[in-house]
């Protein structure tokens, strides 16, 4: 495994699980609930599972309705439980709203009854983590690791009542695990203090080595078409940004799907900008694309972490990222690997994209391993390895 980069640092502060764990990990059962499994984390999970006595996978719901992806689970053991999914829209403080579904697992404590787990791992602080958390006080001698994924900014407008709740769990569970150092300032402000760093790991089917070949200026967004991943922004930042350049060709392709898609392809755009809308594509086509681009545009307004921007930097994408998701601040550097903006300031996207136009084509083919190099230690084997060791501090 790679260096981590510096704005990791936190990680050396994380817990560190006792003499002894690892071969108490191979005997241990343990019960993971979450609402669904996006396909980065089944192998993951996969490895996880691998290495523990037993795993088993509590869902809310086989898939959200609003997700794009097909309920795929490969080896694990996966089961969906019994409950309630309540619907509504989320409003942002920056300025967007889009819908999102809630999920109360009703029967959770008869299924850990059931199951018996030594360890309960809970993804986020909702129904499903109050549950996992009065099993636990029923039963002492079960740990419990309580799973985010969030950053400030993720979290800006949570009512009281929520951070209250927050407060209450972070204060009861064994281990608390964080996806970025936006997420452990954001957890250490409310008074989390037993933290070890859980990361993502973008799919291997997607992972790619970087292009060879010329310099490639072409622009890629890859994502769901809704306000909160800022297609209005990437719309208009692209398009000034050609105008401004009349004489010069600029193509921007679009991949995935979603309610601002007719948007995208019906809007104004000076003659020289072509948009190419893929639509939705297989995981295993998104290396070729990424390879064919010459950088990925992402303008999210709220992505606790934002995959793709990971998945860009593997194949050798230099990133002009919004400021607003955790993996832009955590990963890319301006001229080394990309160029960060913020999608609430009118022209900085513009102004990210001048500073690709004013990068020579020598410099644009060195970034290729500079950007392959910058997530050299995002895989699934390290980012199993974290939640491991996150459990076995829980063990009791």
């Amino acid at each position: 495994m790679r260096e981590l980069p510096p704005t990791l640092d936190c990680v050396e502060h994380d817990l560190t699980p006792p003499p002894g764990s690892e071969q108490r990990l191979r005997s241990a059962r343990v019960v993971l609930l979450t609402h669904y499994l996006p396909p980065h984390k089944v192998p993951v999970l996969e490895h996880v599972a691998g290495r523990v006595g037993a795993l088993t996978v509590l869902l809310s719901t086989p898939m959200e309705s609003h997700r794009d992806w097909t309920p795929a689970w490969g080896s694990l053991d996966v089961r969906v439980q019994q409950g309630l999914t309540l619907r509504r829209m989320w409003r942002h403080p920056v300025g967007f709203e889009e819908p999102v579904e809630r999920h109360v697992p009703l029967d959770t404590l008869l299924q850990l009854h059931r199951l018996r787990p030594d360890v309960v791992v809970s993804f986020e602080m909702g129904a499903r983590t109050v549950f996992s958390q009065l099993h636990a006080k029923l039963r002492p001698s079960v740990g419990l690791v309580v799973f985010t994924g969030m950053s400030e900014h993720s979290e800006r407008g949570r009512g009281a009542a929520r951070r209250l709740l927050r407060r209450v769990l972070v204060g009861t569970a064994d281990v608390i695990t964080y996806n970025g150092p936006s997420g452990r300032r954001y957890l250490d402000g409310i008074g989390a203090r037993r933290l070890v760093f859980a990361p993502y790991a973008p799919d291997p089917v997607v992972r790619s080595s970087p292009a060879e070949g010329p310099a490639r200026r072409s622009l890629l967004a890859v994502g769901r078409l809704s306000a909160g991943k800022g297609i209005p922004q990437l719309l208009a930042g692209v398009t000034g940004f050609a105008a401004a350049h009349p004489e010069e060709e600029v193509v921007l392709t679009v991949v995935g799907g979603g309610p601002l898609e007719e948007r995208l392809r019906t809007a104004p755009r000076p003659s020289n900008l072509t948009v190419d809308l893929r639509g939705r594509v297989a995981p295993a086509r998104l290396p070729a694309i990424y390879r064919e681009a010459g950088a990925l545009v992402c303008a999210s307004l709220s992505d606790e972490w934002g995959m793709v921007v990971t998945e860009a930097l593997g194949a050798g994408l230099p990133v002009i990222g919004s400021s607003l998701a955790q993996s832009v601040t955590t990963l890319v550097q301006d001229g080394v690997n990309g160029w960060a903006f913020d999608p609430r300031v009118d022209g900085d996207l513009q102004r990210a994209l001048e500073a690709f136009r004013a990068t020579g084509d020598d410099e644009v083919i060195s970034m290729r391993g500079r950007c392959a190099a910058s997530v050299g230690w995002q895989t699934v084997e390290y980012a199993g390895d974290q939640l491991l060791r996150a459990i076995a501090v829980a063990q009791r």
